[in-house]
């Protein structure tokens, strides 16, 4: 982790935009997991719409990911 990333994630407190970011990919991550699993998504639909969900899960999750460890070496934890 750079010193750029550890000051950019490890705030302590809220954070307005963290919040508003979090809110926005969840909701997008759900958005795309209704269509993966629509029946009106077919054969390649289906494979193009879950790979759409698993980028935006991996974002979530490396953003997450990069916001415990920040966390942790600022000793929020």
């Amino acid at each position: 982790m750079t010193d750029e990333q550890k000051n950019a994630f490890g705030f302590s407190g809220k954070s307005l935009l963290w919040d508003e970011l979090c809110k926005i990919l969840n909701a997008l991550q759900e958005q795309e997991v209704l269509i993966t699993i629509s029946q009106d998504t077919k054969g390649e639909d289906r494979i193009h719409a879950a790979g759409r969900a698993d980028g935006v899960n991996l974002v979530l999750n490396t953003l997450n990911h990069y916001r415990e460890e920040a966390k942790r070496l600022n000793g929020i934890v």
